[in-house]
């Protein structure tokens, strides 16, 4: 018998995958907006065609993290994060622009995972306090980089993507190394 189960996807209400697991391995994943959500079940595998018995486990946890408050357009207004959280928000228009600080040590390391798939993410840059660019994620997945000095830095979400323009929901995941 066969030790691999059916291909698990989590679809939104126009029907567009969010999250997929093709390979018997557990799916994981946190929606940028309160809704309906639906888990679809297929036969196609990654090892071959599914066909049997399967049952399936689902849990829903409420969002725990920072939720973005406006006006956070510039450093001056920035929301700050008290360490590694997850941060939730939304940009309105093509102009809009999230800003998080956050403080971090000489030789710490910053990565902003962002948690949709790449072309439904915006993008992402880190900039010192004086507003200058660090380091940039446009592809959609975020970044991860090191500050060569101690003191606060800025998060900067931003719907430039290079994939193309993302405004509405996102969701991240802020990761601190130690110093």
């Amino acid at each position: 018998t066969a030790s691999w189960m059916p291909t698990l996807e989590l679809i939104n209400v126009s029907g567009d995958v969010l999250a997929a697991s093709q390979d018997s391995h557990a799916l994981s994943f946190q929606v940028a907006v309160s809704g309906t959500y639906a888990l679809r079940l297929t036969s196609n595998n990654i090892f071959g065609p599914f066909v049997g018995s399967y049952s399936v486990d689902a849990t829903v946890t409420p969002f725990s993290g920072l939720t973005e408050q406006e006006s956070n357009d510039t450093i001056a207004n920035a929301n700050f994060l008290s360490g590694q959280t997850t941060l939730r928000g939304s940009l309105g228009n093509a102009n809009d622009v999230d800003m998080f600080g956050v403080a971090l040590q000489a030789g710490q390391g910053i990565a902003v995972n962002l948690t949709e798939q790449p072309e439904r993410n915006p993008a992402v840059r880190l900039l010192d306090a004086s507003g200058a660019v660090l380091a940039t994620g446009l592809n959609g997945l975020g970044l991860a980089t090191s500050v060569a000095t101690s003191g606060n830095y800025f998060v900067s979400i931003f719907a430039g993507n290079s994939l193309g323009t993302v405004v509405g929901a996102y969701t991240a995941h802020v990761l601190l190394s130690n110093s």
